[in-house]
């Protein structure tokens, strides 16, 4: 979970692409370790309220983790393919030699 708060609280307040100038203060906090919550402290300009900026946030976050995920899945498969076709010819050549 602590991991979750931070990423959540990085990219609302501290990515410059995704930071919104209407947030002023962002903070979390886990009350206990064994709890499965994070309380998040959102202080926006007043301009847009706090859950709309949390909001925007979260969704901005998960493209980011859906992108990390195509690209991982991505270079698995080249990964993938590439065992299931053998070894490259220069090495199979020099092994010989």
């Amino acid at each position: 979970m602590r991991a979750l708060g931070y990423a959540q609280l990085r990219w609302t307040a501290l990515t410059p692409r995704a930071r919104s100038p209407n947030v002023a203060v962002v903070g979390y906090s886990i009350p206990h370790p064994s709890e499965t919550c994070v309380m998040v402290r959102v202080q926006t300009t007043g301009a847009v309220p706090a859950v709309d900026a949390l909001r925007s946030a979260a969704e901005s976050l998960s493209d980011v983790c859906d992108h990390v995920k195509a690209t991982f899945e991505a270079a698995l498969a080249a990964h993938a393919q590439a065992a299931a076709s053998g070894p490259d010819v220069e090495m199979a050549a020099s092994d010989g030699e």
